[in-house]
């Protein structure tokens, strides 16, 4: 069997195989070099001298269906891991197969060396981006430990005793146990999103953006970051706090100097340990994790030991109901208290550097709160039996009863510095990781981006890293955080409630790509953790929830500004999706009255021709878009549709087209067929779904018909014969490239409703008026007189009357305007200038003249107008050119305007 990458020479190419041009020489491509296959990884394949391949490849199988086929492996689809192994890109022969290269690659041998040289170099940068993987932590170090440390800190030791004195045993249980529901749910959330694909480095960040896109994503990001920025110096004063409380000596009179000092100290020897590297930051927290459980132990056993408390019946039973004040009530201890339990993201932090982020996530996170929930619950309830109320040492007025009933004091002390450092640590790298995800993605200024850039091996954020140490720094000058302490907390909680609600999006969005391998989760319960989340905001600070949905929501602002261009397919995508084909189908089966209907326009061009109607498209997507309805481009290439070659050169006619409609509100189609009469009609037959599609086609006027070939004058005039013929609206634009867009019409928009179509020629005029551009335009309706050519100026009165009344019952600020001199002969000059068309009238002689007469009089009227809308008339059996000869002279002289001829269809109507 021949090499996968072998270039097998064939000069009779065939019309449905994959060629390679190589020196002149037509090339077939095998699998390697399809489309089929670019996806595949060039590993595992070894090249000896002459360029034969001496093994198959190992990740790519034939298909039983055919030899140019492959089966589906799993690294096909690993694409969702940001540090994913490089795929190999095929583009390379591009680069591969120039001009210069040919004399190197003039033989079979030459280009199958070629491309092995090419693959050796996929496969080191494969290697170089394997070093990048991250850190591999599993479940307990990643996850559980650092979760573990975050929930029991300093609350724990130093505030648990204070709310079980005040709420008591039931309702401190009570406490603990909602704020467990509350990360419990949130978790749930987390790992079935967590559980839905691979997840890259971000943690909350990485999971919100992928599920709710980059508006929501970012805006969580950023205050996420912030947030733990901002912590680091909270935790470093817990610290630094109980630091001074126990110094015997101190190099200053002010606790504030001392405060900053310490605080720098302490956070420039986190920074080093940080940027030492996430596995010695592990290594710490194993050891801070030994120290806090024994701190918790020799507590344990402190409280049967201790001359000062002890167990008691009677402590027990006086401890179990709340002795609250005028201040302290359940929602302020709760306040308090929720915080402790809101570490819960400290190993999702770090998704990046996990070895398995699907499986230790949920497993790790789920794990330490239970772990966490059994310590909480216990201590309360021992705290409660064994430690009385009141007085100088009892629960309500020492914050160190636990230090008092340890073994000694100090292995408190230890707890408390151990659990603040490991929750300092935890943001301090939580922070730089976000932010890192948050700029490698590009979703702001590139400015920001400097700071995602990593370093070494393990890519460490160490930009982000020194500019959270910056932040902490500076906010160490504060000298007390509590003032924003509610603000940072509501930060991490609008988190837990984005992923919750991130969650109930995706599973109510019925999105086949929501498929999580986590079950244990409801769509239900993660919208009640989301309003859980909320109410815990308001219940802590209202104020501070105030300030963070004010902090988030301008983020969310300014990103939607900014138009990002990524898809990382969001929930709200799914869910537009089923509103929009739920309305659809509902629409369908509606019947469209007067009141309801609105213009649906359809302009249609040959795709190599719609950059001369760029004028006609930004009237129609902006001047007249407050008719609310569909636009739609419909492109007709002009070919055979079996034709590969004509398919491949329309693509990039295709492309520019694109770039031609980008920033316009509508939607585009092509069409590949004979001519273009039956690229015409194949849209107007199967365009749209129900009542949404098209009602109205635009067309440019044919400018060049009395010069180009006849068969193009007469499918021009098939067009619009064919539009009435399929109850469409038909509209004919010229001279719109003398439209001024970049200013305010005050002239006159002049509107020549001559026949009945309906409505719709008058209805174009008003739709025009309630543009912001045309607002002070004067609007004119000109007809022409109801009677015989002898009315007498009574008469005219009256006919004038009449369309003013007619305005005024379609509620149409207008102007009635009355038509005179029509059967007057027309001028000489006028009919001069139509002779010069030189087209033979026959039996319409009659008919031509009225229209060089209707010409003439338009033109007086409407030559300095703004726009012009005239009534078009239908071919029907007419002369095709004579028929265009008299859209000509009507319209040729004047400023942008549009023929109008309504599908008979009533748009407008008297009734209420």
């Amino acid at each position: 069997m021949s090499s996968d990458f072998e270039l097998e020479r064939n000069n009779n190419v065939s019309s449905n195989s994959s060629y390679e041009k190589v020196n002149g020489e037509n090339y077939r491509s095998l699998p390697s070099l399809t489309s089929s296959t670019t996806r595949t990884e060039f590993s595992d394949i070894s090249f000896e001298e002459n360029g034969n391949s001496t093994s198959k490849r190992k990740d790519v199988v034939e298909s039983v269906l055919d030899n140019q086929d492959t089966l589906p492996l799993p690294t096909f689809y690993q694409t969702s891991k940001q540090n994913k192994k490089n795929v190999f890109n095929p583009d390379f022969f591009t680069n591969t197969f120039t001009k210069g290269d040919t004399a190197e690659i003039n033989t079979d041998g030459g280009i199958r060396a070629k491309i092995a040289q090419e693959i050796q170099k996929e496969e080191q940068l494969n290697k170089e981006k394997d070093k990048n993987e991250g850190y591999q932590f599993g479940t307990f170090k990643g996850v559980v430990i650092r979760s573990i440390l975050n929930i029991i800190g300093v609350i724990y030791f130093l505030r648990l005793g204070w709310i079980v004195g005040y709420s008591g045993i039931w309702l401190t249980s009570a406490i603990i146990v909602v704020s467990k529901i509350v990360t419990t749910i949130t978790t749930l959330s987390l790992s079935a999103i967590a559980t839905n694909g691979t997840i890259g480095s971000g943690g909350a960040y990485y999971l919100i953006s992928r599920n709710l896109g980059p508006n929501f994503g970012g805006a969580i990001g950023i205050v996420f970051s912030i947030a733990n920025a901002v912590s680091v110096t909270m935790y470093v004063f817990g610290i630094i706090e109980t630091l001074i409380e126990i110094l015997p000596w101190h190099f200053s009179d002010s606790v504030y100097v001392e405060t900053i000092v310490y605080s720098w100290v302490v956070i420039t020897i986190f920074l080093i340990v940080v940027i030492s590297g996430l596995d010695w930051v592990v290594k710490i927290e194993g050891f801070l994790l030994l120290i806090l459980a024994f701190s918790i132990i020799t507590w344990f056993i402190g409280t049967f030991t201790s001359d000062e408390y002890s167990y008691s019946k009677n402590t027990f039973r006086d401890n179990m109901g709340p002795e609250y004040t005028s201040s302290i009530t359940f929602f302020s201890q709760f306040s308090i208290f929720f915080p402790a339990v809101t570490g819960i993201m400290a190993g999702a932090n770090i998704s990046g550097d996990l070895k398995d982020a699907q499986k230790s996530i949920p497993s790790g996170t789920l794990q330490s709160i239970a772990y966490t929930s059994v310590i909480y619950i216990v201590s309360a309830w021992l705290l409660g039996a064994s430690v009385y109320r009141d007085g100088d040492h009892g629960l309500k007025n020492d914050y160190l009863v636990q230090g008092r009933q340890n073994l000694h004091e100090s292995f408190t002390l230890i707890g408390v510095f151990s659990a603040t450092a490991s929750s300092a640590l935890a943001v301090f790298i939580g922070a730089p990781k976000v932010f890192q995800a948050v700029c490698n993605d590009k979703i702001f200024p590139s400015k920001i981006n400097y700071f995602g850039k990593g370093s070494g091996e393990k890519n460490e954020p160490i930009r982000a890293y020194i500019l959270t140490y910056v932040i902490a720094m500076l906010c160490v000058l504060f000298g007390d955080l509590n003032a924003i302490a509610p603000i940072i907390t509501n930060f991490y909680l609008i988190s837990y409630a984005m992923v919750n609600y991130a969650c109930f999006s995706m599973s109510i969005s019925s999105s086949i790509g929501w498929r999580p391998s986590f079950k244990y989760y409801s769509k239900w319960t993660a919208l009640v953790g989301t309003i859980l989340c909320v109410v815990a905001m308001f219940f802590i600070d209202y104020i501070a929830s105030l300030i963070t949905f004010f902090i988030l929501g301008a983020i969310f602002k300014y990103l939607s500004l900014r138009d990002l261009d990524v898809n990382w397919g969001p929930a709200h995508d799914s869910q537009q999706y089923l509103t929009a084909l739920k309305g659809v189908q509902k629409l369908s089966k509606l019947k469209v009255h007067t009141k309801t209907y609105r213009p649906q326009f359809l302009l249609l061009s040959q795709m190599d021709r719609l950059e001369e109607k760029q004028s006609t498209v930004k009237f129609i997507s902006n001047d007249l878009k407050h008719g609310n309805g569909m636009f739609m481009v419909g492109q007709v290439i002009i070919g055979d549709k079996f034709d590969q070659e004509k398919n491949e050169s329309t693509e990039k006619i295709k492309y520019e087209n694109n770039k031609l409609l980008e920033g316009v509100s509508c939607f585009t189609q092509s069409a590949i067929s004979n001519t273009y009469y039956e690229g015409v009609y194949d849209f107007l037959s199967l365009t749209g779904l129900g009542n949404l599609k098209p009602n109205v086609i635009n067309l440019n006027f044919l400018e060049e018909w009395n010069s180009s070939r006849i068969v193009d004058s007469d499918e021009f005039v098939d067009i619009i014969n064919l539009g009435i013929q399929q109850k469409f609206g038909v509209t004919v634009f010229r001279n719109m490239e003398k439209m001024d867009f970049s200013q305010k019409h005050l002239g006159t928009i002049d509107v020549y409703w001559l026949s009945d179509d309906g409505g719709l020629t008058l209805l174009l005029g008003y739709l025009l008026t309630r543009h912001k551009q045309w607002k002070n335009s004067n609007l004119r309706v000109f007809s022409h007189n109801i009677g015989s050519e002898n009315q007498n100026v009574l008469e005219q009165d009256n006919t004038q009357n009449a369309v003013k009344e007619m305005l005024k019952g379609f509620r149409i600020d207008g102007e009635p305007k009355i038509l005179e001199g029509l059967l007057e002969e027309p001028s000489q000059k006028r009919t001069e200038k139509w002779k010069s068309m030189n087209i033979k009238v026959g039996k319409y002689k009659a008919r031509t003249k009225k229209f060089i007469k209707l010409s003439e009089v338009i033109l007086e009227n409407s030559k300095n107008a703004d726009f012009v809308i005239i009534s078009l008339t239908a071919p029907r059996n007419l002369d095709k050119l004579v028929y265009l000869s008299w859209l000509d002279i009507l319209s040729q002289d004047l400023g942008p305007m549009v023929f109008v001829r309504g599908n008979g269809q009533t748009v407008l109507t008297f009734q209420a």
